[in-house]
């Protein structure tokens, strides 16, 4: 069920699965507002991934941002994230402080349209420190005024990893907080469709008072499900019924569909890529020549 907060204040987003720029998700965290904290976390926090459109793998960036202005980078996947395990344990320094912060995952996709994904987690952590962390700046790419990096499935590929290593390193203090957010109380874990390749579990594995497996929520708006259809690109078709929200199959265009509210809902893959089912995934692979 869904956290009573959201709930009681109709704060439910009923679509996960889009990137931004993708109408009306914009950077940071896809336009969201800071919400309650709704987990304690000491130390660190394992970050499970879960869908099965990776697209290639490609870069992850994880770590935690006090105003949603600055985002501190604590750990990247440069390349193999989401082919070499679908859980990141991230350590949370302990010169965080104690305080609410904001935990963000972005996700920079190998093959497909080029695309950035980003998904926020309000927690509330407790560290010995006054209030700082350091870390690498976030590496934004893919959206208007920032810079494009191309498909890179085949190997020799360019694939901007050299933007990755030019990041700078930062410092935050608390001081930079705009909205400080109370202590959290007590929600009720939030269960719903799963979005594609979006953090939704994060399992904190040194705080002796939570149970593992709890959910921590991710950001939620005002979009409605009839919203969340109407922002689906325009070549997008609905069809026949499906069941399963996490159901995806190749069409006979070369594309994919995926299951949006019992409906298959048709999409295009990249240029150069056609559908391809391997295994027990549904990905847009490069055609061979």
């Amino acid at each position: 069920m869904y956290s009573s907060y959201y709930v009681s204040n109709g704060l439910v987003d009923y679509n996960l699965r889009s990137p931004l720029n993708s109408a009306p998700f914009t950077f940071p965290c896809k336009g969201f507002p800071k919400g309650p904290s709704t987990q304690n976390v000491i130390g660190q926090v394992v970050v499970t991934l879960e869908g099965t459109a990776i697209h290639g793998g490609g870069h992850c960036q994880f770590g935690v941002s006090f105003d949603d202005r600055t985002f501190v980078v604590l750990e990247t996947i440069v390349r193999n994230c989401l082919l070499t395990g679908m859980s990141y344990p991230i350590d949370i320094p302990s010169s965080i402080g104690t305080g609410p912060v904001t935990l963000f995952w972005t996700w920079i996709n190998a093959i497909g349209n080029r695309e950035y994904y980003m998904e926020c987690a309000d927690i509330y952590v407790s560290g010995s420190g006054s209030g700082t962390v350091s870390g690498l700046e976030l590496l934004v790419v893919n959206l208007p005024g920032y810079p494009t990096i191309g498909e890179f499935g085949s190997p020799g590929m360019y694939d901007g990893s050299d933007k990755l290593s030019s990041r700078k390193s930062i410092t935050v203090t608390q001081s930079n907080v705009l909205d400080q957010i109370s202590t959290p109380t007590v929600l009720v874990p939030i269960s719903t469709l799963v979005p594609i390749a979006t953090p939704t579990v994060l399992v904190p594995i040194s705080t002796p008072t939570v149970l593992a497996h709890t959910t921590i929520p991710v950001r939620r708006t005002h979009a409605t499900r009839t919203q969340a259809i109407s922002t689906l690109p325009d070549n997008t078709t609905m069809s026949e019924k499906c069941g399963d929200a996490m159901q995806f199959r190749c069409n006979a265009l070369g594309g994919f569909d995926t299951c949006v509210y019992g409906k298959w809902v048709s999409r295009d893959c990249a240029p150069g890529t056609r559908c391809e089912i391997l295994g027990l995934l549904v990905i847009c692979n490069r055609i061979s020549n």
